[in-house]
């Protein structure tokens, strides 16, 4: 009960929040070659040094040299900062930050995936803030203007490119920690397909269900609005149809073209209507056993809807129509559970695990507090799943298994082109 009071509680201070402090969107460049559009755009500016930050493997594969032509050619220093791991530390931020200030960066240009962009986030806060980065961590702590941020996200998945969100590290007891400030989200982006043309079938999937993800649970949110409805809508049947076509044909630029924007859309969904239960549980599988986050948001997603369904049925039957899935001569609970089967066959298609048999099973209570103090605070989910629940979640994840039959025989859809991409992403 005590839950359900906090959660209800969050419901309603984040429907006022986001009523009158709506989060900023960025400009956004779109298609090949706009991780050089973005770089002049930024160029423009009167700059005398920016600082590039990205991960080794895109030093050593030359894949930033183009934006260092456009801003070398334009007579600006460019300061790389490439020191950024997965999961990115306080110290990352702090040493970043150290770095922009000694190099008189006017500008921070972030080429990478979550990861990158998160430290990136983190390191323009603390040096528009002048404090450290800890002191950064919670709800709107930036004080003054971040520093100016740019991004081309080179995963489409985590969304980070257009939230005001970033997760950091603590050093020490490697718990994740949360900043949230408007202040962080990116001016402009570029979500250009050949900054995901390397990206292996691995990580495609993984990132891909990552994006459906984001996109399921803002729509069941209960502060979704007609917006992030529509984008989440959208977002969904490309992922759907785009995915698989990605994943098995790599090198395809529309496919890849066609996440980028999919990842964004459903990035400015749950910025508006939030996370739920999926993340909760997959943030603590992360940090107990290291699975990547993108692959436990996979394995995890069908359970939750299933455990949510009581609460989350006639949503789930409205993605099942807009999507395609199923007409509407069926009743809210039978289209639901045809939505998670899709879901599931998805994820079996591209190969994702079905199981963590390495979790333990001793480990369980701790996860399931966890996540439900996670939720309580942070997401409005349409149910709030209590101890039992998750539990029983989590020896389903162990044991590899499912309310539901096997759906991995299940078609999927065509979807029209027109209803798969939202008409308010500008092309550069």
């Amino acid at each position: 009960m005590k839950n359900q009071i906090t959660n209800y509680g969050l419901t309603l201070a984040l429907k006022s929040l986001l009523r009158f402090y709506p989060i900023p969107e960025p400009r956004v460049f779109r298609g090949a070659g706009s991780i050089q559009e973005l770089a002049r755009h930024v160029a423009s500016d009167n700059l005398e040094s920016v600082l590039l930050i990205t991960s080794k493997y895109f030093v050593a594969e030359k894949k930033i040299d183009p934006i260092i032509e456009v801003f070398r050619s334009r007579g600006i220093h460019v300061e790389i900062f490439s020191d950024v791991p997965p999961n990115p530390s306080l110290d990352i931020v702090e040493r970043g930050a150290e770095l922009c200030r000694s190099k008189n960066c006017g500008a921070i240009y972030a080429f990478g995936g979550g990861s990158v962009i998160d430290a990136a986030k983190g390191i323009a806060a603390q040096v528009g803030s002048n404090a450290p980065a800890r002191k950064l961590i919670g709800l709107f702590k930036v004080k003054g203007r971040a520093l100016p941020l740019f991004v081309v996200p080179t995963t489409s998945g985590s969304g980070s490119e257009v939230t005001n969100a970033a997760v950091l590290s603590d050093p020490e007891t490697h718990q994740k920690l949360f900043l949230f400030d408007h202040k962080i989200v990116p001016l402009a982006i570029a979500l250009d397909p050949n900054a995901t043309l390397t990206l292996p079938p691995k990580f495609t999937a993984a990132t891909g269900m990552d994006a459906l993800t984001h996109a399921i649970e803002s729509y069941i949110s209960k502060i979704s609005d007609k917006r992030s409805e529509e984008l989440a809508e959208s977002a969904i049947s490309t992922i759907f149809e785009y995915l698989p076509k990605a994943y098995n044909e790599g090198q395809g630029l529309d496919a890849r073209e066609k996440m980028a924007v999919a990842s964004y859309e459903a990035g400015i969904a749950f910025s508006r209507s939030g996370l739920g239960f999926v993340h909760a549980i997959s943030h603590q599988i992360t940090a107990f056993y290291g699975i990547p986050h993108g692959t436990a948001n996979a394995v995890i997603l069908p359970h939750v809807l299933r455990a949510s369904i009581s609460k989350a049925a006639p949503a789930l039957a409205k993605l099942a129509r807009a999507t395609g899935i199923a007409d509407e001569g069926k009743g809210d609970e039978p289209l639901a559970d045809l939505f998670i089967e899709q879901v599931r066959a998805l994820s079996i298609q591209l190969d994702l695990p079905t199981a963590f048999p390495e979790m333990k099973e001793d480990d369980f209570e701790t996860i399931a507090g966890n996540a439900i103090k996670e939720a309580s605070f942070n997401f409005p989910v349409p149910k709030m799943l209590n101890s039992e629940d998750c539990i029983e979640i989590l020896n389903m994840l162990k044991a590899g298994e499912f309310s539901e039959e096997d759906s991995a025989s299940i078609e999927f859809p065509p979807v029209e082109e027109d209803s798969r991409i939202s008409k308010n992403v500008a092309v550069a």
